[in-house]
């Protein structure tokens, strides 16, 4: 007795490379939609969060572009500083995992503040804080050019952000912000 299905099996069925190109295609498009997806939402919440301080988010994102791609000398300083360190950790991280090697202790790419000369004119801001170098007197001694306190700034973003947060001891200025 022969299988009435079997014809129409044959008919449709893809040869394999086909078949091997499309399953590729999809995990391939995985690594590209999903961190979209994710960037959009993030930009979208945080668009709601500018809101809410009742500040313009497409003035805000403009900046970020104008700063970043704004001008050739802006585009050159940006993939210059950037490239080297983010291209170092995606190898040092892809090369882990290839060789399937667990690190004894969790592994994070971490992108930091003030790192360069910016707005307070002070170097490794991000870095210093994370491991608690920071004095006391830096916080009133540096200022920018309208004469804002590094203190004073850091100040007014934490309380933005911890409207709803329990106070946490800062273990680098020893306060309760």
């Amino acid at each position: 007795m022969t299988d009435v299905a079997e014809p129409v099996l044959a008919a449709t069925t893809l040869p394999d490379r086909r078949i091997d190109f499309s399953v590729r295609l999809r995990s391939s498009a995985e690594y590209l939609v999903i961190p979209l997806i994710a960037l959009g939402a993030s930009a979208v919440l945080f668009a709601l969060f500018l809101l809410a301080l009742g500040k313009s988010p497409i003035e805000f994102f403009q900046l970020i572009v104008r700063g970043g791609f704004g001008t050739p000398f802006s585009i050159q300083n940006t993939l210059q500083r950037s490239s080297p360190l983010i291209l170092t950790a995606l190898a040092a991280l892809k090369t882990l995992k290839e060789k399937e090697r667990k690190p004894k202790k969790s592994l994070e790419m971490v992108a930091l503040c003030e790192e360069e000369d910016s707005r307070f004119h002070c170097n490794f801001w991000g870095t210093r804080g994370m491991l608690g170098l920071i004095s006391e007197s830096e916080m009133d001694e540096l200022r920018d050019e309208q004469g804002v306190s590094i203190g004073a700034a850091v100040l007014k973003i934490t309380r933005a952000w911890a409207v709803n947060c329990v106070p946490v001891a800062s273990p680098s200025f020893g306060t309760t912000v």
